[in-house]
């Protein structure tokens, strides 16, 4: 099972009885009520071996990281007091959760092998919480509380580093980051709300330099729904109406090419791109898979 959070689930079938098999469930009993421990969330890890989990185990927040290779869990933080969500690693050990309060929603960092919380990041997290991602292993970037500017951490001193702005009155809405750290994409459009603006942009940034460009598409507003970047950062396939896909050149902020054929009301949900071999793969609605190479497709 391929969820909305990318993640893949493997089950075996065969080992269940009815809704689900005891064997695999522990209980807990309070006053009387009996509760099953759960998972409550799941992420790749920085090195997309490994996978880090949220749960309550016998009734205790825990988090934990997992081997994906030998199914073996390596590290775990227990009993603790706040529970990030969501929460992703940036180094074998370390990670940044988004902390919910009300008044202060902020940004905790935790350390798997010392088993504690290390400090929170300076002033306060916008509300789109899964909107923040990794530079380097020492640099945290995400919006400012108010969405209309790029902020960058110091996640071992919690300090700010860098403030991108933008001289926009709209609010920024996702942001997307490439593995490599090197190139950050931005949106102002999302699924979540509304514009009367019949174009929107997408804002491109060059973490080296702090330099942006703009990608624009006539008559569209560009978001990132189920859109993927490329691992080195130069390319981009976003979904036009949330079902075109269209191959951006990050580096030149130029359209490269469509990848579907209009004229066939071709649709599509899913993409990946991979800069080193310029292919690129989408799923059709039709449930076909498309690989795209030097403006061909097979």
């Amino acid at each position: 099972d391929l969820g909305q959070d990318n993640i893949l689930r493997v089950y075996d079938k065969s080992r269940e009885e009815d809704d689900e098999n005891q064997k695999d469930t522990a209980l807990s009993t309070i006053q009387g009520n009996t509760i099953a421990d759960q998972l409550t969330a799941i992420s790749p890890s920085f090195d997309q071996r490994h996978v880090l989990t949220s749960a309550v185990i016998q009734l205790r927040n825990e988090l934990a990281v997992w081997d994906g290779l030998t199914g073996k869990r390596v590290r775990r933080l227990m009993n603790l007091t706040v529970f990030p969500n969501p929460i992703r690693m940036f180094t074998a050990t370390r990670a940044v959760g988004f902390i919910y309060d009300q008044e202060i929603p902020h940004y905790k960092v935790f350390n798997f092998a010392e088993g504690k919380i290390e400090r929170n990041l300076d002033g306060k997290a916008c509300k789109r919480m899964n909107a923040f991602g990794f530079i380097d292993q020492r640099r945290m970037i995400s919006f400012s509380r108010g969405r209309r500017f790029v902020k960058v951490w110091d996640v071992d001193s919690g300090k700010v580093l860098e403030v991108v702005k933008f001289k926009e009155k709209q609010r920024f809405e996702d942001l997307l980051i490439s593995n490599n750290g090197k190139t950050a994409v931005c949106s102002l459009a999302s699924q979540m709300t509304e514009h009367r603006d019949k174009e929107l942009r997408l804002t491109v940034i060059d973490t080296t330099s702090f330099s942006s460009k703009n990608l624009l598409y006539k008559g569209e507003q560009l978001s990132l729904f189920n859109a993927r970047i490329s691992d080195d950062g130069n390319y981009l396939v976003s979904l036009v109406q949330y079902s075109q896909p269209l191959l951006w050149n990050l580096q030149t902020g130029q359209l490269i090419q469509k990848l579907f054929d209009p004229d066939a009301y071709e649709t599509a949900s899913t993409v990946a791109i991979s800069g080193a071999s310029m292919t690129a793969i989408t799923g059709t609605g039709d449930q076909k898979i498309k690989i795209w190479r030097d403006r061909k497709s097979t």
